[in-house]
């Protein structure tokens, strides 16, 4: 798993959707990077444009301008086919939902990525990744029975047994409880420091920003700041001087 993740880039990116028949920007012009085996969080609330960033990076949506990069390949320039083989081998997109097979086990749900691959699953790998997720005693369990923060640990993990590069991460810890939102994270941090995977979440919570190594601001489809080697206080003291949350 010594493998060097690519960074994303995106640079002068917008999007537009109809609104009563007029073009509105969802997002509009944003450029951001996002170091190799980098925690990158983007903060900002609903309807800030995070989401759509997500998918744009994802290959998911078509941006409407702009330019949008994993490691040196220009999405914007690839056929369809070309974006799903990028999906399938280098990114690992978790949404709020888990996307995981409800009548398989953990395990099952785990080992589905080499299934489809028709590639040999490492065992070495697979119990190191079973172990630094904490999901040995939960393998035999059906998702629903799980919770949804081992379902959320599992579809993280299955992403690393994967092989990917990058997680792209929709609000991965909305309305979790502290204690397993503050897990999650951290177990995104192992991603980064022990698989060398580049990590970037979205979400509207200050204290779930502070895990990462570099903080984006958005608001109104726009990015208003940065942060570098964030604390929740400086995202805080941030927040207020760009006015979040006053009307």
């Amino acid at each position: 798993m010594d493998r060097t993740p690519p960074s994303a880039k995106v640079f002068d990116v917008s999007k537009y959707v109809l609104d009563a028949g007029v073009p509105r920007a969802v997002v509009n012009k944003v450029s951001f990077e996002i170091p190799a085996q980098n925690f990158t969080a983007l903060l900002g609330p609903s309807g800030s444009g995070k989401s759509t960033l997500i998918s744009v990076l994802a290959g998911i949506e078509r941006v409407d301008g702009g330019i949008v990069e994993i490691g040196e390949k220009n999405i914007v320039q690839m056929t369809d086919d070309e974006i799903v083989e990028l999906r399938k081998n280098e990114l690992g997109v978790i949404f709020e939902s888990d996307n995981l097979l409800p009548s398989l086990t953990i395990e099952q749900n785990l080992r589905l990525p080499s299934s489809f691959s028709k590639r040999d699953i490492d065992e070495k790998q697979f119990a190191q990744v079973v172990r630094a997720f904490g999901l040995s005693e939960y393998l035999q369990l059906i998702p629903y029975h799980a919770g949804r923060a081992i379902q959320q640990r599992t579809a993280i993990a299955r992403a690393v047994l994967a092989s990917a590069r990058m997680l792209l991460c929709d609000d991965p810890v909305r309305g979790m409880a502290r204690q397993s939102a503050q897990e999650i994270l951290s177990l995104l941090r192992v991603c980064v420091r022990e698989f060398g995977i580049s990590v970037l979440i979205t979400t509207e919570d200050p204290a779930a920003a502070a895990f990462a190594d570099r903080v984006y601001l958005l608001s109104d489809g726009e990015l208003i700041g940065r942060i570098d080697s964030p604390s929740l206080q400086s995202i805080l003291l941030a927040m207020s001087s760009f006015g979040y949350g006053e009307e």
